[in-house]
């Protein structure tokens, strides 16, 4: 699998972030790699993922296995404090301490290692020449996974 995925799964796996369907159906759940499509007319709260580089690391002899990327994973909704909750969902899964994102890294998973970098609020136009805005939070994490070599 790509990191891409390993993430959605990962995402879709969770509770807390599945039950912004509506129906608590992680089927349901819109995730979307780099950007929202085209005849996307969702109007519910969503995550968009970014993989902004990802690269092998080896070791003195030269090996390789692990890979570090940086992501982006962005919650849209129509309200910031959904915004804020969708990424609270993803960080924490409902618990604390969390098993979200941030409760990764116990080389148990498709992850060896993931911190959540940087949060940021903002808000981004819809993108099809309407004067409406996504509340979003935006959020830098660095992934550690396990290559095949």
């Amino acid at each position: 699998m790509s990191i891409e995925e390993d993430i959605r799964t990962a995402l879709l796996a969770m509770s807390a972030v599945a039950d912004f369907n509506g129906s608590g159906s992680a089927d349901e759940m819109v995730i979307r790699y780099g950007h929202q499509e085209v005849d996307d007319d969702i109007t519910d709260p969503h995550i968009i993922i970014d993989i902004d580089s990802d690269a092998p690391e080896t070791d003195l002899s030269g090996s390789g296995g692990l890979n570090y990327a940086e992501l982006t994973i962005t919650c849209r909704a129509l309200t910031m404090a959904l915004s804020k909750s969708l990424a609270t969902a993803v960080k924490l899964n409902g618990t604390s301490p969390g098993t979200g994102l941030m409760g990764f890294g116990d080389n148990t998973t498709a992850f060896n290692a993931i911190q959540l970098n940087h949060e940021v609020r903002s808000q981004e136009g819809f993108g099809d020449n309407s004067e409406r805005f996504w509340d979003v939070t935006i959020q830098d994490w660095t992934v550690g996974y396990n290559e095949d070599v």
